[in-house]
């Protein structure tokens, strides 16, 4: 057994002996690595829907894509988001294109609060919110 080896099988000992420090330690760096390489597959599709759908707030043209966020025309994305998760949505509608300038547009968060306060879309586990 060569050098590499033994150390490779030091490295399997300790963190069979530590699981927790080395769980600790491992989201620690992932957590740092996100922060530096922003870039993973779920914002790739993100900011692909984004330009599909035009990049900017329907109402009022803000640009930032920090803020912007995927709104239900309808009003329906509760029970949109009950029969498909966040990450399978976006897949859904990159796949079935012709149904997200039906069912999607862009908004900003103010705008988006505000339509769904006037339109009274705001819900908690179907019910409607009172303000």
């Amino acid at each position: 057994m060569d050098s590499k080896e033994k150390n490779s099988q030091r490295v399997q000992e300790w963190i069979v002996k530590n699981r927790a420090k080395h769980n600790k330690r491992m989201a620690l760096y992932m957590r740092e690595y996100k922060k530096i390489n922003p870039n993973n597959h779920s914002e790739r599709q993100r900011a692909r829907l984004l330009e599909i759908l035009g990049g900017k707030c329907v109402k009022c043209g803000y640009t930032d894509k920090r803020s912007l966020q995927f709104d239900h025309i309808k009003g329906d994305g509760y029970t949109e988001r009950k029969s498909l998760p966040n990450s399978k949505m976006v897949n859904y509608y990159l796949k079935n294109q012709d149904k997200i300038t039906l069912n999607i547009q862009i908004l900003c968060a103010n705008c988006n609060m505000i339509k769904k306060i006037e339109n009274n879309e705001c819900s908690t586990k179907g019910r409607p919110r009172k303000y």
